[in-house]
């Protein structure tokens, strides 16, 4: 599919090994967008920023869900440069999040019912594991 000026925006195809996929392109003729079957059975889904890099999305979460569509794991770069994992309980309450800070130091972190932080393990400024307990 092209826009006015006679661009690709937009592209429905097969790929290497039988791949199908649905495309999105900006107007430079980046992919942004990406989705489809790898090898026929595997599902993919790429997004890519301004710059072409691959990013999960625009706040680079991803959110996987349950069979009832709750939410249960999220997987992504949090706004202060965290990569981060977290778990939810059947209430969509998060319960566990482990992360690894912009300077490489890793967390885990484990909330009560009411999202409470109650217990945090994590390196400190020289390397040292320190555990927090909320008591």
């Amino acid at each position: 599919f092209y826009d006015e000026a006679g661009g690709s925006r937009a592209g429905l195809g097969s790929g290497q090994t039988g791949a199908m996929r649905l495309s999105f392109l900006e107007a430079a003729g980046r992919v942004r967008w990406q989705g489809g079957m790898e090898d026929g059975e595997t599902p993919a889904l790429k997004l890519c920023d301004a710059e072409g890099r691959l990013r999960a999305d625009g706040v680079t979460l991803l959110e996987m869900n349950d069979q009832n569509g709750r939410a249960r794991t999220m997987v992504g770069v949090l706004d202060e440069g965290l990569a981060w994992v977290g778990l939810l309980d059947e209430q969509q309450r998060f319960r566990a999040g482990l992360g690894t800070r912009r300077d490489g130091r890793p967390r885990l972190d484990l909330y009560d019912a009411e999202g409470e932080t109650r217990a945090s393990l994590y390196l400190d400024d020289r390397g040292r594991p320190k555990f927090d307990l909320d008591q």
